[in-house]
Order: C-alpha cells, then sequence, then structure tokens
C-alpha cells in the first residue's frame, strides 16, 4: 500500500497540480478547471466500476469454491451416489455451478469492457470541451480569419 502511494498515486497527484497551475496561468481558470473536473470523474467512475467488478470476482470465487468442493465431495462418495442412482442429480447440481461461473466471468468481461468505453467516452468529452473552450476563450483562436483579412488590406 505505502508502494503504490508513493510511487502512483503521489506523483500522480503532483502532476495534477502542477499541469493545473500552468493551465491556470497560461490558459485561465476555464481550462485548469476542466481538466480537475474530467479528472475526478474519471477516478470516481473508475473506481465504481472497479467496486462492482471486485464484488464480481468475490462472488465468482466463492461459487468456484462451492463447486471445488462438491467436486471433491462427489468423487469420495462415488459408491454411494451410484448406489442411490444420483448421478443425474449429481451432474445437474454440478452443472448450475458451472452455468453460474460462466455467468460471473462473462459479467466480468462485461465490466471491464463498461469501464473501457466510459474512460474513452469520458476523454472524448473532455477534448470536445477543450476544443470548444479554446475556440471561444483563448485570443489566438478568435477570428483568425477575420484578422487574416484586415491584415492584408
Amino acid at each position: 500500500m505505502l508502494f503504490q502511494l508513493v510511487f502512483s498515486v503521489a506523483p500522480t497527484l503532483l502532476e495534477l497540480g502542477l499541469v493545473s497551475h500552468v493551465l491556470y496561468r497560461r490558459c485561465g481558470p476555464v481550462f485548469a478547471a476542466i481538466t480537475l473536473a474530467t479528472f475526478s470523474v474519471y477516478l470516481a467512475y473508475t473506481v465504481w466500476i472497479t467496486q462492482q467488478r471486485i464484488s464480481i470476482r468475490k462472488e465468482l470465487v466463492e461459487v468456484d469454491n462451492t463447486r471445488n468442493g462438491f467436486f471433491i465431495d462427489s468423487i469420495l462418495n462415488h459408491e454411494v451416489v451410484k448406489l442411490f442412482t444420483n448421478e443425474r442429480s449429481e451432474a445437474a447440481r454440478y452443472d448450475t455451478y458451472l452455468v453460474r461461473i460462466q455467468d460471473l466471468s462473462i459479467a466480468t468481461t462485461y465490466a471491464i469492457a463498461l469501464l473501457n468505453l466510459g474512460q474513452v467516452r469520458l476523454l472524448s468529452s473532455d477534448s470536445c470541451v477543450w476544443l470548444l473552450s479554446s475556440s471561444t476563450l483563448l485570443p489566438c483562436f478568435r477570428h483568425p480569419l477575420r484578422r487574416r483579412f484586415s491584415a492584408s488590406a
């Protein structure tokens, strides 16, 4: 935990602070606010989806452990199962574990896809807001055609 904090979180926060400061001084408070807002939403979204994925993974591990225990019990008691002709019911119970594991694995894959899709959408939206803001707020982008025609006239 300390390793992550020192070598991952702290440098990221330092870089975010420095970049926001430079943007504030060079481009104005709007661009620093856009950057900080995007980072905050990105972080919150990533944590939210990751927490959901962790809960799915915990349930997957629990179902897999239950399936393994059931399998071992079935192997150890195969004579009793054969004696009472319960092979079909044991196989059906085992199949329910396999189906649940499959469903949870698919849910984990969907969670990762949703995370990637949401992150891309957030960064794309940020780029659009940056472009729209820069075209209206930065002086170098205000009426470039008018300046070009007025300078030559």
